[in-house]
C-alpha cells in the first residue's frame, strides 16, 4: 500500500526539481506529493502544465531518477497517425475523446527517451473504449464496454455468489491483453448507493474489490 502525503512545492527536494525542469524546461509545476511504499522507497510525483496548454504527472525517485511521466495532449494529432489509426482499424466508427502520452523508463533524461506509450480514451456506438498503444502502432491492452446481458454466465455468477444482493452492477468493461480478455470490471453500487467496482475473472474463481 503507497502512503501518500501533499507537499508544499517548496519542499520538493533540490535534486528532485532539478530533474523536472531539465526533462520538463517549460514547465509551470502546480503541485507535489511525496509517495512511499511498502519497501520504504520515496518517490515525488509532480503536476504541472507544460507550454501553457498540456497537463503533465512526473514521477521522480528520492535519489532524482525521473521513472515516468505523463503527457494530456491538448492536441491529440501531435501524436503519431499510426496510433489513432491502429484503433481505428479495430473499431470502426471509433471516436476519440483524450489522448494520453505515458513514458516509461529508469532514469528519464530527456522527452526521447525512455518507453512511450499512447493511452486513447473514446467511444464506439456509444460505448466506451480504452487502448494502449505502443509507439509502434502495436495495440497492447484495450478495455471496452459491454452490455451486461452478455457477460459469461459463469462471471455473472460468481458475482452474484460473492456479493449476493449487496451489489449492483450498472456497467461492465472487458479488459483484455493481446486480444484475451483477462477480466471484467464491474462498476456499480453497494449498500447505502456508495459506488464500487469489483474484478472477476474469466473463469469466475476470483472475485476482487477494485480501489478506484
Amino acid at each position: 500500500m503507497l502512503d501518500e502525503t501533499i507537499i508544499d512545492l517548496k519542499d520538493i527536494p533540490p535534486v528532485v526539481r532539478n530533474k523536472a525542469n531539465l526533462v520538463f524546461d517549460k514547465m509551470k509545476w502546480l503541485s507535489a506529493v511525496k509517495v512511499q511504499n511498502d519497501d520504504s522507497k520515496i518517490a515525488y510525483e509532480l503536476d504541472g502544465i507544460n507550454n501553457g496548454k498540456d497537463e503533465v504527472t512526473v514521477t521522480i525517485t528520492n535519489a532524482g531518477k525521473m521513472v515516468e511521466y505523463d503527457v494530456f495532449l491538448s492536441d491529440p494529432t501531435t501524436m503519431p497517425s499510426k496510433i489513432l489509426e491502429a484503433v481505428k482499424m479495430k473499431w470502426a466508427g471509433f471516436i476519440l475523446d483524450e489522448a494520453h502520452l505515458n513514458c516509461l523508463g529508469e532514469d528519464i533524461e530527456n522527452q526521447k527517451d525512455g518507453e512511450r506509450l499512447y493511452n486513447l480514451s473514446g467511444k464506439r456506438h456509444k460505448k466506451n473504449v480504452q487502448a494502449q498503444v505502443s509507439s509502434d502502432g502495436e495495440i497492447l491492452e484495450f478495455v471496452n464496454e459491454w452490455d451486461l446481458d452478455k457477460v459469461p454466465k459463469i462471471v455473472s455468477d460468481a458475482l452474484d455468489k460473492a456479493k449476493p444482493g449487496v451489489f449492483k452492477a450498472d456497467a461492465v468493461y472487458a479488459i483484455n491483453e493481446k486480444n484475451k480478455i483477462i477480466g471484467f470490471k464491474f462498476e456499480g453500487k453497494g449498500p447505502k448507493g456508495l459506488s464500487k467496482c469489483f474484478f472477476v475473472t474469466p473463469d469466475g474463481k476470483r472475485v476482487e474489490r477494485v480501489e478506484e
